[in-house]
This record gives C-alpha cells, sequence and structure tokens, in this order.
C-alpha cells in the first residue's frame, strides 16, 4: 500500500525517493479518462488538474486497503491522507513515465513553437500552474526532475 498525502488544488508536498520525478507535473496538469482492472477492483479512473475521480464498479477488495478519499454524506470532499494500493500508484508512475516519454521526444520544430508562445507572453508561464508544478518536482527531486530530450 502507498501513501499519498495530496490535498485538492495543490502540489504533493512530501515524496518519497521511489516517487516519480513528474509527479506534480502529472498531478497538477495532466487529464485523463481511463478504465481499470486489478485482481477483483474495477474502476473508471478519471484525472482533471488537481483532480482525480475514480468510480468502482461494482464491489472493491477490501484488502486492497483503498482509505481516505471517501465522498462524505453531504458530498463533501475533504483535504485528508489518502491510503492506496500499490497497484494504483504503480498505474500513476507508468502515467508519468508516458508523459515524460513523450516530452522527450518533441521535435526541434516543437520546440521552437513552444519557446516561441512562451517568449511573446513570459509573465503568462511565470504565473501559471505548470511552472509551480515544475518547481515542485524541482523541489522535491532535485537535478534529477530536469526532463532532457532523447537524441
Amino acid at each position: 500500500m502507498s501513501h499519498l498525502h495530496w490535498h485538492r488544488g495543490q502540489e504533493l508536498s512530501e515524496a518519497d525517493q521511489d516517487d516519480h520525478i513528474f509527479i506534480n507535473r502529472y498531478l497538477q496538469r495532466a487529464i485523463a479518462i481511463d478504465l481499470i482492472a486489478y485482481e477483483e477492483d474495477e474502476f473508471v479512473y478519471v484525472k482533471f488538474p488537481f483532480f482525480i475521480l475514480i468510480g468502482f464498479l461494482g464491489e472493491q477488495n477490501k484488502e486492497n486497503n483503498w482509505r481516505g478519499a471517501e465522498v462524505l454524506k453531504k458530498g463533501e470532499i475533504k483535504p485528508s491522507h489518502y491510503f492506496i494500493p500499490a497497484y494504483f500508484w504503480d498505474y500513476i508512475y507508468d502515467r508519468c513515465s508516458d508523459i515524460v516519454e513523450m516530452r522527450q521526444s518533441y521535435s526541434d520544430k516543437q520546440l521552437s513553437k513552444i519557446h516561441n508562445t512562451m517568449g511573446k507572453n513570459p509573465n503568462r508561464y511565470y504565473k501559471s500552474r505548470t511552472k509551480i508544478a515544475v518547481e515542485k518536482d524541482l523541489e522535491l527531486f532535485g537535478i534529477r526532475a530536469k526532463i532532457d530530450r532523447k537524441r
């Protein structure tokens, strides 16, 4: 079982050495939807920036120890410590790796367009949640969090 301390709308504030160097950029920026099946757990995974929604299909496996992320009876979701099965954390890790791999494959033309767009309005980037997520990953993981292009 993995332990995740993440407040909706905030960056991941603690990380283990085994966590992915792109974790904040994934949690803060990525959008995804997937159907996940592991042993007896089957669920729909919907990922928005700052928020993950998991809808179980049928009854969840109690041995997998999903805890801390239930929606309260009044429909409220409060910040908490979340306990999630290791297989789900592995899934998140793999999604982070997929994004890193994609970004490493950007062509010179793609990078030029990105840099030109940022150069036209640098304040937009400096005020962005992307910048905050990058800085948090660098704070948690140091220079390892920098993504170099594959050549």
